[in-house]
């Protein structure tokens, strides 16, 4: 029983640890873009992407509209959501 709970306890550890990690991707290509700027509309908080294109979004309020900017792509603007881990631009 000990062992059943321990496992349950680490199970909702790691989950509530877990943050939101998302991956830009290239459309066409479908590389990681690397060096994109993410930021809310007033510009308070912001992420930029890994070698890996990823950035983590946990600063940003789940309501907000988040704006996505590369000097080679257009500008690209979507509402964050909880289960969405990749963004093609």
């Amino acid at each position: 029983m000990k062992f059943l709970i321990s496992i349950c306890l680490l199970f909702l550890v790691s989950f509530s640890v877990s943050a939101q990690t998302i991956k830009v991707l290239n459309k066409t290509t479908n590389e990681p873009v690397f060096g994109v700027a993410i930021y809310n509309k007033d510009k308070s908080k912001s992420e930029i992407t890994d070698l890996n294109g990823q950035a983590n979004l946990d600063a940003f309020m789940a309501t907000e509209l988040l704006y996505f900017q590369h000097i080679s792509h257009k500008l690209k603007t979507i509402k964050k959501v909880i289960s969405k881990t990749d963004v093609c631009i």
